[in-house]
């Protein structure tokens, strides 16, 4: 299913999606888990950064990658999301 997801993230749609709001949404969505102990660290550099691609799909894969980030630290931990540039 991820590789599934991946392939039409942006391979099938050319509408421009920015990272920073689907990852903003997602910060907030995963703050229900700070109560377990978990902080999350969101810095973004570059709030105009963006991809062409589907947004509904990007925030699947989004959701599910600090999904797991978040299960392997065991609910609790700093978990870090920094946005830049080179």
């Amino acid at each position: 299913d991820f590789i599934h997801l991946t392939e039409h993230a942006v391979a099938y749609d050319n509408y421009i999606v920015y990272i920073y709001d689907i990852l903003g949404g997602l910060v907030d969505d995963l703050l229900v888990y700070s109560s377990a102990g978990l902080n999350i660290n969101f810095k973004c550099e570059y709030k105009n950064l963006s991809v062409c691609g589907n947004e509904k799909t990007l925030k699947v894969l989004f959701r599910n990658i600090l999904k797991n980030a978040i299960e392997a630290m065991d609910y609790s931990g700093l978990l870090t999301i920094d946005i830049y540039t080179h």
